[in-house]
């Protein structure tokens, strides 16, 4: 049985998240955000920067996501609050609306 990958984070944890990605988009368009959770936060890195936010779940390994992805998320952001995050066969869902391939 394949562990499910799953996050919950608070909505005031990924506005900060949508808010430093914005900032750092605007010099760069391409790459990948890895996402990874170390037990207490979930982190979204680029080679620049890592951002927390507060989480709960399973999530043991990395996840890498197109930047234009999570930029599309951070222009209209789910309103679930908390955001639940999962990998669902080699897409990742940010909330009930949103899903991106990832690797």
């Amino acid at each position: 049985m394949e562990t499910e990958l799953t996050l919950r984070i608070p909505q005031t944890g990924m506005q900060e998240v949508y808010h430093h990605l914005k900032v750092f988009v605007r010099r760069k368009r391409t790459g990948k955000v890895v996402v990874t959770f170390d037990g207490k936060c979930a982190h979204f890195a680029t080679p620049e920067m890592d951002i927390g936010a507060p989480a709960e779940g399973n999530w043991p390994g990395q996840v890498r996501v197109a930047m234009a992805a999570i930029m599309a998320i951070a222009t209209n952001p789910p309103t679930q609050n908390p955001l639940v995050i999962r990998i669902t066969d080699g897409y990742i869902h940010f909330g009930p609306t949103f899903s991106c391939q990832c690797t």
